[in-house]
């Protein structure tokens, strides 16, 4: 989603939001669409193209982050009713045989676990070449960069607490208590209540192996949230 909800000029200090893919960015992104302009910031909501490296040091950057198992469940459940019903995007190729071979993302990751099982190629196919399933550095580049970045960082919030991580957010932006998360399913673009979410420990273990960088990117923002006094570690 790009521009921002409001454009100002004279030397505003842009805020760019990056929208990593199931973290709770759809909301975020519809709750500060509908904000008044920060007091001497403006705004830049971007679509998931957009990453870290392509951003001016001198801007600032929020986004938000999920933990990679929750992350791919997501994704997948999103991916199988093609983004409805707030989007509708048909299967690719890849998807259309992605789904066919793997019902739930349980099936996926244990295939993913085991190189004897059938599918198990597919399911590293599907991990590699479906954008939902792209590991954290298609954002935020690695480790290193990041840490090199930390002074752009205003913050990031974690979608297992994003009721709270907006709330702080929306005070260091100086915007109104009436600016808040949508709690309707579609604008929120959640998946519906009542999937099966649990990954057996084979297939968790294999996914957290997958996205293990992801991992510690995670915990790095974390600490940076920390040492930020924004964020307390859990």
């Amino acid at each position: 989603m790009e521009p921002a909800p409001c454009i100002r000029d004279g030397g505003m200090r842009r805020v760019h939001f990056l929208h990593i893919g199931k973290t709770g960015g759809t909301a975020i992104k519809h709750a500060l669409a509908q904000a008044p302009c920060p007091a001497g910031l403006e705004l830049v909501l971007h679509g998931h193209d957009m990453a870290l490296d392509a951003i001016d040091p001198a801007d600032l950057v929020i986004f938000s982050l999920r933990d990679p198992v929750s992350r791919f469940v997501s994704a997948f459940y999103s991916r199988q009713r093609c983004g409805r019903p707030r989007y509708f995007f048909p299967w690719s190729e890849l998807e259309q045989r992605l789904f066919s071979a793997f019902p739930t993302p349980e099936a996926l990751a244990l295939a993913l676990a085991d190189p004897g099982r059938e599918h198990h190629a597919l399911a590293r196919e599907a991990l590699e070449g479906i954008r939902h399933f792209r590991r954290l550095n298609r954002w935020l580049i690695g480790e290193d960069f990041l840490l090199s970045r930390r002074s752009m960082i205003l913050f990031v919030a974690f979608q297992e607490s994003l009721a709270r991580d907006f709330e702080i957010l929306r005070r260091l932006l100086d915007l109104p208590a009436s600016v808040a998360l949508p709690t309707g399913e579609v604008e929120a673009h959640r998946n519906p209540a009542g999937l099966a979410r649990q990954i057996a420990p084979p297939g968790e273990e294999a996914l957290r192996h997958w996205y293990e960088e992801d991992g510690r990117l995670i915990e790095v923002c974390r600490l940076l949230m920390a040492s930020k006094g924004h964020q307390l570690i859990p």
